[in-house]
């Protein structure tokens, strides 16, 4: 039997053996969760920049992808630290007023409570690993 997990946010994912399923039962992943992921493609196929997309989770850790588009992000504080992995193209960060290059191989970890943005000029594919404020797991 598989316990499926409900993550709270923006939008609602159930996790069960197989798949991910958004809110509304529309399949988002339909490859076993054990599988690899072509995060380019995924980031790639995004309908929009700058919304994200569940790829898997490791223990309480999400990991998501994300597509940007030279555009600007507005600044945002989080509960929880955030691991942010850039797989190509460059990521220009402000975090705490000073500006941060991350390039394509790196991570930047942005601490829990440190206000943060993203500059005009990122673009490429980046890796947002993170935890949920709230899981919530039924059985």
């Amino acid at each position: 039997m598989h316990c499926p997990i409900v993550i709270p946010g923006n939008r609602n994912f159930v996790l069960s053996g197989k798949a991910i399923f958004s809110h509304n039962k529309a399949p988002i992943i339909t490859e076993p969760l054990l599988s690899k992921h072509q995060l380019t493609q995924i980031a790639a196929g995004l309908p929009a920049s700058w919304a994200s997309q569940l790829v898997g989770t490791a223990g309480p850790a999400r990991i998501k992808v994300v597509r940007m588009d030279a555009q600007a992000y507005h600044e945002e504080t989080h509960a929880q630290d955030e691991a942010l992995l850039v797989l190509d193209g460059q990521m220009l960060l402000s975090v705490s007023g000073q500006e941060i290059r991350v390039g394509a191989g790196e991570l930047y970890i942005v601490q829990a409570g440190t206000p943060h943005a993203v500059l005009a000029g990122s673009s490429g594919t980046l890796v947002i690993i993170d935890t949920a404020a709230t899981a919530v797991a039924s059985c």
